[in-house]
């Protein structure tokens, strides 16, 4: 039951039910919160460096080596030496982790099918379009903190 219209309380209602549902439907795979928001960043992008990957996770240094260790333990990702700079270390997806990435596209569509079920075409661009200002207004003002020291 929902006990706040606001805004930031209904985003964070939100998102405690995804991570509910998607521990739930990812547990198959090893997949935890951790595990699988860095997954899903290296699906985006394959091939990049830990530091990068922590910033495209907006996560610290060290959540991101507890979630490669615990990729490279199940088999999805792999540490290689960057062939341009032997000091520096890429992450790269296995087969084993392309393989399932079909059926972790199908948890993600199953789970926006059941926020946006009743909305029209229009309220879904809507609440996408609106949803997106907001992240890069959370994002700016992260940013704008950790520059500025606040």
């Amino acid at each position: 039951m929902l006990e706040s219209n606001a805004v930031g309380y209904l985003i964070a209602h939100i998102f405690r039910c995804s991570r509910r549902y998607k521990s739930k439907e990812l547990d198959q795979y090893g997949l935890g919160r951790g595990t699988f928001q860095h997954l899903m960043a290296l699906y985006r992008r394959d091939g990049v460096s830990q530091s990068e990957l922590s910033d495209r996770v907006i996560t610290d240094k060290a959540n991101t080596t507890r979630s490669i260790n615990k990729l490279i333990e199940l088999g999805y990702v792999s540490k290689d030496r960057d062939s341009n700079d032997q000091r520096a270390v890429t992450i790269h997806l296995t087969d084993k982790a392309l393989e399932i990435k079909p059926q972790i596209r199908s948890v993600l569509m199953k789970w926006t099918l059941i926020l946006t079920k009743g909305l029209s075409k229009e309220e879904k661009e809507t609440v996408r379009r609106l949803l997106k200002k907001m992240a890069i207004n959370a994002e700016n003002h992260i940013n704008d903190s950790t520059e500025t020291g606040q």
